[in-house]
């Protein structure tokens, strides 16, 4: 009779949770990006006028889960933030806006 090995109960490996494949559900993405629930429901909607056609599109886990890839939540700030910083006037534009 041929002898078996036993198989080594040991727990699969994974590599460590990054920001490029981690994936947050909806709660946790709007505590991220620092907005509510409803006001990013609202940027996912076409019909509302905050619809952003910029914003990531959730990613359907299951038939009631829903989550957003981390890396595109971080990217969307970004550009956001880059946005933001042109359309602020720097000081020297205020000073020649006064004059």
């Amino acid at each position: 009779m041929k002898e078996f090995k036993k198989m080594s109960s040991s727990p699969v490996r994974r590599p460590p949770d990054t920001s490029e494949n981690r994936i947050l559900r909806v709660t946790p993405s709007a505590e991220h990006l620092g907005i509510s629930r409803q006001l990013l429901y609202r940027k996912l909607s076409p019909a509302d006028p905050l619809f952003d056609p910029d914003f990531p599109k959730p990613i359907k886990l299951s038939a009631r889960a829903t989550g957003f890839l981390e890396c595109e939540l971080n990217e969307w700030l970004q550009i956001k933030r880059q946005k933001t910083e042109r359309k602020l006037p720097t000081k020297r534009t205020v000073k020649e806006r006064a004059k």
